[in-house]
């Protein structure tokens, strides 16, 4: 994914994710202005994680710079640049999270019949010890 390195920002779609309580006021002030104040910023998409018990607070923003030239961007960071054409991004699509890890036992044959049958030999084998 590219990052926009131009200031002021172009045209174009964009999202951030801003860590921090300090820097999501800071952040939310600098879309207000140029969302509310010079109509040049449109939010596509927001979301909010409160962080929890010993994690910062973040917040994902998807959002549109309408007008050039304008949106003089101050951070955090350099925005992410969303491809023309692609579907506006979730925190969810841009989070690389790692595949669980394998429990290192192969249970493929608890799939179909091989589920029915482990079923039936475990309750014919409980059957058998109760006589």
């Amino acid at each position: 994914m590219a990052v926009e390195r131009t200031n002021p920002l172009p045209a174009g779609r964009y999202w951030v994710t801003v860590i921090g309580a300090a820097k999501i006021r800071a952040f939310d002030s600098w879309l207000r202005h140029y969302r509310d104040d010079l109509m040049a910023v449109k939010v596509l998409s927001t979301s909010l994680d409160s962080g929890g018990w010993q994690r910062q607070p973040s917040q994902f923003i998807a959002f549109e710079v309408t007008r050039d030239g304008v949106a003089d961007w101050q951070g955090p960071g350099l925005p992410t640049i969303v491809p023309a054409g692609a579907p506006v991004p979730s925190r969810s699509s841009t989070v690389r999270r790692p595949d669980p890890p394998s429990s290192g036992v192969d249970l493929s044959f608890l799939e179909g019949p091989g589920a029915l049958v482990l079923l039936l030999l475990y309750l014919y084998s409980k059957g058998r010890k109760k006589r």
